[in-house]
């Protein structure tokens, strides 16, 4: 089953956070929300997909448009990602630190990761709630 919810978005790499239209579904236990982004006056969109998995305690954040990305997250344990940009393909290592899923307490999602590389965002809080 699928729903249209409005969300708020906060993260390391913006200032302000981002509130838009998102479609949340639910199948099998797991939770996907999807939703697009234009932080840039006049950029492009970009598409996301934020797939939780309560049970196995895992997400998977999926970037899509002008820039590529895949995440994948595993409290207390090293995982791996990548962007594609026009400049090419990188691939990162991640550590992610703690994943809060949504609850009958907290409809948010908060994770907490660190990239090995160097980047100016090598600590991040990525916050999805539900507004």
């Amino acid at each position: 089953m699928s729903t249209r919810i409005k969300i708020r978005i906060e993260t390391g790499v913006y200032k302000d956070p981002y509130i838009c239209d998102a479609v949340k579904s639910g199948h099998e236990g797991k939770v996907t929300y999807e939703w697009e982004e234009t932080r840039e006056k006049g950029g492009k969109p970009s598409s996301y997909k934020l797939l939780l998995d309560p049970v196995s305690k895992t997400c998977e954040l999926v970037r899509s448009g002008d820039v590529k990305s895949r995440l994948f997250f595993k409290p207390g344990e090293k995982t791996k990602g990548s962007f594609v940009t026009v400049y090419g393909e990188m691939e990162m290592n991640i550590t992610t630190d703690y994943i809060n899923m949504p609850n009958m307490f907290s409809r948010s999602v908060e994770i907490s990761y660190r990239l090995d590389e160097n980047s100016d965002m090598a600590v991040n809080t990525f916050v999805l709630r539900e507004i």
